[in-house]
């Protein structure tokens, strides 16, 4: 879950349609040294609504089935899955692993034995993961009933992540029973050169163009096929044809079909499988950009893959139309960056620390460890530092300060939108209108 902020006012308001109540740290303490009954019965009411909201959201994300079903996997306590590192659960499961097998744990030692006659602790625990996966998750497709569906997913999710921490742990050197570097990067090089070998075999044997590949997965298109049932069919062709030679365990799976894809630059793309978008690495995912943006961006996507393509620019326009003459909610413009103490910042020039510098300057309390919100505004004159321009949403509604609408196209709209909408071969749509703008003062 990635959210601009996590507290729980805001977590509440965005899942339960409920926050915190209104009182201020001051109010609170106010009351307690003048001992004010009435006021402490509001701070008692204050606490209990914290700890309803609190047990709401818990309930709401089976956190407690997920905690439960991720110490089952790790075979350990769930306290441990708070407050102990992944190389103790990681232990606990090799541990229960030589007990089944009869095995005696030593320190780590580099001496190789022969695999054929030998089965490594390692490769036998995340087998029996992955087998135990495989397992939930076809009894996840079978189920009807949502509480066990949700159940199910969360094993199979706690299980995805046992395996995984087996190989992070090997490439951690200070591990005294496996921790062995070269281990980890011959399974990095073996992964990479057998993603190599099935992409050179596709290439070699079916009449499809591998368009991407990356880590573990293999993204082809079928050389201008459009009929999807024929599409799925010769990608259980070449699965059942690559799983011939592939050792085993390993085996590759067909897991999506995606009517339209594009790609921007390597690990960033879109994809649309005739109902939902998909993004990876691109604005729409990433909370540097304010909640316009990436509305804007996902919006533009969308209408990119079932639209035409003027239909797609009007659009587009359209928003920027809205943002320039203050029709946009303010609150989609808010912006958010994580503060740390102020002697962790190399610099004293970064945006958010000079904004930072200036709250405690004017006597406001800024806490550590949250997001702090802010907006971009006009003060009449340039800038020399964009900190400078960075007030908070307060700020603005009690000095009455004006949003600079268009150092939001400058700065949020510019790169990405015209990266994405360079697609429909249209380079500098946004910029070409920005500068068109600033010169006439309209459009």
């Amino acid at each position: 879950m990635k959210l601009d902020k996590y507290s729980l006012d805001f977590v509440s308001r965005k899942y339960l349609n409920d926050g915190k109540k209104d009182m201020s740290p001051e109010t609170m303490f106010k009351y307690f040294r003048n001992r004010d009954l009435d006021g402490l019965r509001l701070v008692a009411e204050y606490c209990i609504h914290d700890s309803v909201l609190t047990l709401q959201l818990f309930d709401k994300f089976f956190m407690w089935t997920e905690v439960c079903e991720m110490a089952r996997a790790m075979c350990c306590s769930i306290e441990d899955i708070y407050t102990r590192g992944e190389q103790l659960k990681v232990l606990n499961q090799i541990i229960f692993k030589c007990v089944e097998r009869d095995v005696v744990l030593a320190r780590r030692g580099d001496r190789t034995v022969d695999a054929f006659k030998y089965e490594g602790l390692l490769p036998d625990l995340a087998q029996g993961l992955l087998n135990e996966r495989f397992s939930v998750k076809a009894q996840l497709k079978e189920a009807t009933d949502e509480l066990t569906r949700m159940v199910l997913d969360r094993r199979q999710n706690a299980l995805k992540i046992c395996a995984n921490s087996i190989y992070g742990i090997t490439g951690f050197a200070s591990n005294k029973y496996f921790g062995h570097v070269p281990t980890a990067e011959s399974i990095t090089c073996m992964g990479r050169r057998m993603l190599e070998t099935t992409v050179q075999k596709i290439g070699d044997n079916f009449p499809v163009t591998v368009v991407y590949g990356d880590t573990d997965s293999c993204m082809i298109w079928h050389n201008g096929e459009k009929d999807r049932e024929k599409n799925i069919a010769m990608a259980g062709k070449i699965v059942e044809h690559i799983n011939r030679e592939l050792p085993k365990p390993l085996k590759l799976l067909v897991e999506k079909y995606y009517e339209k894809m594009a790609f921007l630059t390597k690990k960033r793309y879109l994809m649309y499988d005739g109902e939902k978008i998909t993004t990876k690495g691109v604005a729409n995912s990433r909370r540097n950009y304010c909640t316009f943006t990436r509305n804007l961006y996902s919006d533009t996507i969308k209408m990119m893959f079932e639209r035409d393509e003027e239909e797609v620019f009007d659009y587009v326009f359209d928003q920027l139309l809205r943002l320039v003459n203050g029709s946009v909610p303010v609150e989609q413009l808010v912006m958010t960056k994580s503060i740390k103490p102020l002697e962790s910042y190399k610099s004293a020039s970064v945006p958010h620390v000079i904004m930072y510098r200036r709250l405690i300057a004017d006597g406001n309390v800024v806490e550590l460890g949250n997001r702090l919100e802010y907006l971009f505004v006009d003060l009449g004159y340039k800038c020399k530092l964009q900190g400078q321009k960075m007030f908070t949403p307060q700020e603005v509604a009690i000095k009455s300060l004006e949003v600079d609408y268009l150092y939001y196209i400058e700065k949020q709209l510019i790169v990405v939108m015209d990266e994405l909408l360079s697609l429909l071969g249209r380079k500098k749509y946004i910029g070409d209108l920005y500068t068109m703008y600033r010169h006439n003062r309209g459009w």
